[in-house]
């Protein structure tokens, strides 16, 4: 079975949509995390 990222999926399966660059900041210590998620607004 070959694996795909989200993205790949989406390049192939709507190849003439157009994609921003993705402008991602890191502003802490740590790379990546888990937990609960709350929106703010």
């Amino acid at each position: 079975m070959t694996q795909l990222a989200t993205a790949g999926v989406s390049d192939r399966l709507h190849p003439e949509v157009q994609y921003v660059e993705p402008i991602y900041h890191t502003y802490g210590a740590l790379t990546n995390f888990s937990g609960q998620i709350e929106t703010l607004k």
